[in-house]
């Protein structure tokens, strides 16, 4: 004799095929969103390495201390296309001044830095407070 229970369905149905897709669909750009926010932020830390990089070359040369503008070109020749230096030289008192340096990098993302170069006939300067 046979069985007289009702045939049970092997398989599954189509709603659960796509509820299943759904989730994965979801899951899947949830993935992508946060693997490009997390290269976004890599490369903006990267960025301003860069930047702060290319300000320690700039302040640490003699010929910043100096007013001299070779320094700024072979900065700017060693630089991306993408990124704009601009820099300032402002007397503070006779024997100090303040170099301003900017640099403006992709998407707008502006680093600045400034710094004090006094020469009193001394190796140190004497009688400063920042």
């Amino acid at each position: 004799m046979k069985n007289s229970k009702p045939n049970r369905q092997s398989g599954m149905a189509i709603t659960e095929v796509m509820v299943a897709i759904a989730l994965f669909a979801i899951s899947a750009i949830a993935l992508i969103k946060y693997v490009h926010n997390l290269m976004a932020g890599f490369s903006l830390a990267w960025q301003k390495t860069q930047q702060f990089r290319m300000m320690h070359t700039f302040f640490e040369s003699g010929e910043a201390m100096l007013g001299i503008d070779s320094i700024s070109a072979d900065i700017t020749n060693n630089m991306p296309k993408n990124i704009d230096l601009s820099y300032r030289y402002v007397n503070i008192t006779d024997n100090c001044k303040q170099i301003l340096v900017t640099f403006k990098m992709p998407y707008n993302q502006l680093t600045a830095a400034s710094r004090w170069y006094c020469s009193s006939g001394k190796d140190y300067a004497t009688n400063l407070s920042f």
